[in-house]
């Protein structure tokens, strides 16, 4: 099942501006089988297509009790997938943790890449919360 990697943030990532569309970033790789993942982004290497699967989750912290997160997979640069998260909450009035988690099948072909983005309906203060964001990937044996 590779290439397969596994990668989250080691600091909080400012998402501060309400209806933007926010490029998530990835400075630790706990895994990387075959070195496929740079500049936030996973490139399929030659001779690897097939169908992959995709886990991901992004927190945003600082929101209001009723703000909005969506997450987006754009592919090749563009829009593919705009899968929708949950919500869960963490803390007092006006310190809401909103969580968007997801899993997906992609069918890729070699060179293909895939990145994250996170978009909020809070204005104020937000950051993309380190401790709970994540990325993971691995393609499925016997595909091609």
């Amino acid at each position: 099942n590779t290439p397969a990697f596994i990668v989250r943030k080691s600091a909080d990532q400012s998402a501060d501006s309400n209806n933007t569309w926010y490029k998530v970033t990835w400075d630790v790789e706990d895994k990387d089988t075959d070195n496929a993942f740079a500049s936030d982004k996973f490139t399929v290497p030659s001779g690897k297509g097939g169908i992959y699967f995709l886990s991901c989750q992004v927190a945003l912290t600082n929101q209001s009790e009723s703000a909005e997160l969506a997450t987006r997979v754009y592919k090749n640069g563009s829009q593919f997938a705009t899968p929708y998260g949950g919500y869960g909450y963490s803390g007092g009035a006006g310190d809401f943790t909103h969580v968007g988690h997801f899993t997906h099948l992609f069918d890729l072909n070699a060179s293909d890449y895939l990145e994250i983005y996170v978009w909020h309906g809070s204005g104020g203060t937000n950051v993309i919360e380190a401790d709970y964001t994540c990325w993971s990937m691995f393609k499925l044996a016997g595909t091609s």
